[in-house]
């Protein structure tokens, strides 16, 4: 009985298959390069975190500390997160097209 739904539920997505999943699939791959090499730059790009062990006692909490987020280094955390978060969803997308493009 098992063989016989998948059967059907193969033909049925045969069907469905549109010609331009190839097109989806090679621009999902060219995107997910760019992300990844984007992502990389960025996160070569940031500063170590040099706070060392002052920051155990809070010696690092001083006026640019709590003003992190509009600073360079705060703009490039933002900016790898968003690419990151990008990076996953084109993934996902590609992980879905190739299993529907069989």
């Amino acid at each position: 009985m098992n063989s016989i739904l998948m059967n059907t539920m193969l033909l049925m997505a045969d069907d469905a298959v549109s010609p331009i999943y190839p097109i989806i699939r090679i621009i999902l791959i060219i995107l997910i390069v760019m992300c990844a090499l984007f992502m990389i730059f960025v996160v070569l790009l940031q500063p170590g975190n040099s706070s060392g062990i002052g920051a155990i006692g809070g010696g690092a909490e001083t006026f640019l500390g709590k003003n992190k987020a509009k600073t360079l280094e705060g703009k490039m955390k933002r900016l790898t997160v968003i690419v990151a978060i990008l990076f996953a969803v084109f993934l996902i997308a590609f992980a879905i097209i190739s299993i529907v493009g069989l």
